[in-house]
């Protein structure tokens, strides 16, 4: 999962790249969405991942519905901002008439809204923890939002400074551990916390190029588990309808079988008499409702029903 910090990060990068570029093509598949921003690809896996690429994603998306009314709302349209909603996981995308918030939160969620913040779409809707996410709501983000200002000294600090488990403050807080020295006392630590959060992580390449890997071998698994399971659903289907042949065909056997064995004296006779008699062909015919035709020395039957 890309971190609180790792977000704040890729997104004040985004918003020195994107900012006044427009928005070209937008690939989605299920919680996996790629926008084409200027040159460069925004990577969306909800509730996980937030990446930037210069690189296309080589996959096969098939369009669906909420895609289709992305592309329509927002293909062409300019990038005026994008920031981070109350110091917690969603981020705002401001264009020129619409704007998009991901919720890296839950189950992760897109929302498209038109400039007065009006839901006009969005990938769940939800009503829960006192917000309405409707078509036609105003959005709002969850009434629990993170109380802290990372870039406040004092407020990290006393958020430090009350726990006994600087790890597990650290994790709510939204830290990654391998950025900060845990020997540090929590007044060091809270410096570091305040300078990353304002200047950003260092080595933020690195990491958007391990997110964009992961992104990639993610959906990569994905696509190609749509791909086998609708090849499995293929041969499943394929297998039905011979069972299904079988089946019927087993049903006519068995009805020969059931047929033969309530008439079978009468058949027996009928096979014995017609060699030295064959004008006794209507009798049996009417008697056993049978289509016979002898060709000496053969004796065809056919049931008529």
């Amino acid at each position: 999962m890309t971190s609180l910090f790792e977000i704040k990060t890729i997104i004040d990068l985004m918003r020195e790249k994107l900012v006044g570029k427009r928005v070209d093509k937008i690939y989605q598949y299920r919680n996996y969405f790629v926008i084409k921003i200027g040159s460069d690809f925004v990577n969306v896996k909800l509730p996980d991942i937030l990446t930037l690429s210069t690189n296309k994603i080589k996959e096969e998306f098939k369009m669906t519905n909420f895609c289709i009314y992305l592309r329509k709302k927002l293909s062409g349209k300019k990038v005026e901002n994008i920031e981070l909603v109350n110091n917690d996981r969603i981020v705002r995308i401001v264009f020129d008439e619409f704007v998009v918030y991901l919720e890296f939160f839950s189950k992760g969620n897109l929302i498209i809204c038109d400039k007065t913040e009006t839901i006009l779409m969005a990938g769940r809707y939800e009503e829960r923890k006192g917000r309405s996410i409707k078509r036609k709501k105003t959005y709002a983000p969850p009434t629990n939002i993170n109380p802290i200002n990372y870039s406040d000294y004092e407020m990290v600090y006393k958020e430090l400074k009350n726990s006994d488990n600087v790890e597990k403050i650290l994790k709510k807080m939204g830290v990654p551990f391998e950025y900060v020295d845990l020997s540090k006392n929590k007044k060091e630590i809270s410096e570091k916390i305040v300078y990353m959060w304002t200047n950003g992580l260092e080595g933020i390449e690195k990491i958007i190029e391990n997110l964009n890997e992961q992104f990639l071998k993610d959906i990569s698994e994905t696509l190609q588990k749509r791909t086998d399971k609708g090849k499995c659903e293929k041969i499943i289907n394929s297998q039905n309808e011979k069972i299904k042949e079988m089946e019927n065909e087993i049903e006519k056997i068995n009805g020969v079988i059931e047929y033969i064995y309530s008439n079978y004296n009468l058949i027996e006779k009928m096979l014995v008499e017609l060699k030295t008699k064959p004008d006794k062909v209507e009798y049996y015919s009417k008697e056993l409702n049978l289509d016979i035709m002898i060709e000496y020395p053969k004796i065809k039957i056919k049931k008529l029903d």
